[in-house]
Protein backbone atom coordinates (compact mmCIF):
# COMPACT_ATOMS: atom_id res chain seq x y z
CA UNK A 1 0.00 0.00 0.00
CA UNK A 2 0.89 3.64 -0.43
CA UNK A 3 0.34 6.56 1.89
CA UNK A 4 -2.96 8.15 0.94
CA UNK A 5 -1.42 11.62 1.31
CA UNK A 6 0.71 10.89 -1.77
CA UNK A 7 -2.18 9.49 -3.80
CA UNK A 8 -3.09 10.96 -7.17
CA UNK A 9 -6.52 9.34 -6.90
CA UNK A 10 -7.73 9.92 -3.38
CA UNK A 11 -8.02 12.71 -0.89
CA UNK A 12 -7.60 11.89 2.79
CA UNK A 13 -10.52 14.02 3.96
CA UNK A 14 -12.78 12.64 1.22
CA UNK A 15 -11.97 9.04 2.14
CA UNK A 16 -12.48 9.59 5.87
CA UNK A 17 -15.80 11.33 5.20
CA UNK A 18 -16.92 8.46 2.95
CA UNK A 19 -15.96 5.90 5.60
CA UNK A 20 -18.00 7.63 8.29
CA UNK A 21 -20.95 8.00 5.90
CA UNK A 22 -20.77 4.29 5.09
CA UNK A 23 -20.84 3.37 8.79
CA UNK A 24 -23.74 5.77 9.38
CA UNK A 25 -25.70 4.22 6.49
CA UNK A 26 -24.97 0.70 7.77
CA UNK A 27 -26.12 1.68 11.27
CA UNK A 28 -29.28 3.24 9.81
CA UNK A 29 -29.82 0.13 7.63
CA UNK A 30 -30.04 2.42 4.59
CA UNK A 31 -29.18 -0.35 2.18
CA UNK A 32 -30.65 1.34 -0.90
CA UNK A 33 -28.29 4.29 -0.45
CA UNK A 34 -25.35 1.94 0.16
CA UNK A 35 -26.11 -0.06 -2.99
CA UNK A 36 -26.39 3.11 -5.07
CA UNK A 37 -22.84 4.02 -4.14
CA UNK A 38 -21.25 0.56 -4.39
CA UNK A 39 -19.55 -1.46 -7.10
CA UNK A 40 -21.80 -4.11 -8.65
CA UNK A 41 -20.01 -7.03 -6.92
CA UNK A 42 -20.87 -5.52 -3.52
CA UNK A 43 -24.58 -4.99 -4.12
CA UNK A 44 -25.77 -8.53 -3.27
CA UNK A 45 -24.25 -8.18 0.23
CA UNK A 46 -25.68 -4.78 1.06
CA UNK A 47 -29.03 -5.85 2.44
CA UNK A 48 -30.50 -6.42 5.86
CA UNK A 49 -30.34 -10.22 5.70
CA UNK A 50 -26.63 -10.34 4.79
CA UNK A 51 -25.58 -7.55 7.12
CA UNK A 52 -27.56 -8.94 10.07
CA UNK A 53 -25.60 -12.17 9.55
CA UNK A 54 -22.29 -10.28 9.62
CA UNK A 55 -23.26 -8.19 12.64
CA UNK A 56 -24.69 -11.18 14.47
CA UNK A 57 -21.40 -13.05 14.22
CA UNK A 58 -19.86 -10.34 16.40
CA UNK A 59 -22.71 -9.65 18.81
CA UNK A 60 -26.49 -9.96 18.90
CA UNK A 61 -26.92 -6.43 20.22
CA UNK A 62 -24.43 -3.73 19.37
CA UNK A 63 -26.44 -0.92 20.95
CA UNK A 64 -26.23 2.67 19.78
CA UNK A 65 -23.13 4.06 18.12
CA UNK A 66 -21.16 6.11 20.67
CA UNK A 67 -18.17 7.43 18.74
CA UNK A 68 -15.77 7.03 15.87
CA UNK A 69 -12.21 6.12 16.73
CA UNK A 70 -8.99 6.47 14.80
CA UNK A 71 -8.94 6.15 11.03
CA UNK A 72 -6.10 4.50 9.13
CA UNK A 73 -5.96 4.52 5.37
CA UNK A 74 -3.77 3.43 2.52
CA UNK A 75 -3.91 3.16 -1.25
CA UNK A 76 -3.76 -0.32 -2.76
CA UNK A 77 -3.26 -1.15 -6.43
CA UNK A 78 -4.92 -4.32 -7.77
CA UNK A 79 -4.12 -4.79 -11.44
CA UNK A 80 -5.13 -1.48 -13.02
CA UNK A 81 -7.45 -0.56 -10.18
CA UNK A 82 -6.54 1.86 -7.43
CA UNK A 83 -8.41 1.38 -4.17
CA UNK A 84 -8.50 3.46 -1.04
CA UNK A 85 -8.57 1.05 1.90
CA UNK A 86 -9.45 2.44 5.29
CA UNK A 87 -9.90 1.03 8.76
CA UNK A 88 -12.00 2.75 11.37
CA UNK A 89 -12.79 1.64 14.88
CA UNK A 90 -16.31 2.43 16.03
CA UNK A 91 -17.48 2.25 19.62
CA UNK A 92 -21.04 1.06 20.23
CA UNK A 93 -22.76 0.64 23.61
CA UNK A 94 -22.03 -3.08 23.80
CA UNK A 95 -19.14 -3.69 21.41
CA UNK A 96 -16.22 -2.03 19.65
CA UNK A 97 -16.05 -2.86 15.96
CA UNK A 98 -13.36 -2.30 13.33
CA UNK A 99 -14.56 -1.72 9.79
CA UNK A 100 -12.27 -2.19 6.80
CA UNK A 101 -13.76 -0.30 3.89
CA UNK A 102 -12.46 -0.08 0.33
CA UNK A 103 -13.40 2.45 -2.33
CA UNK A 104 -12.60 2.57 -6.02
CA UNK A 105 -11.38 5.66 -7.91
CA UNK A 106 -14.97 6.89 -8.16
CA UNK A 107 -15.38 6.52 -4.39
CA UNK A 108 -17.82 3.64 -4.74
CA UNK A 109 -17.79 1.12 -1.92
CA UNK A 110 -15.74 -1.81 -3.20
CA UNK A 111 -15.11 -3.82 -0.04
CA UNK A 112 -16.50 -4.21 3.45
CA UNK A 113 -15.08 -6.29 6.27
CA UNK A 114 -16.19 -6.05 9.89
CA UNK A 115 -14.39 -7.50 12.89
Amino acid sequence: GYAIEQSEYFDEIQVETAMKETVELLDAESYGALQENAVSQMKPYLNKQEMDKVKGQLSGDWGERQQFGTVYMTEVVQGNTHLAVGEITVVYENITVTYRLSYDEEMRLAGLYVR
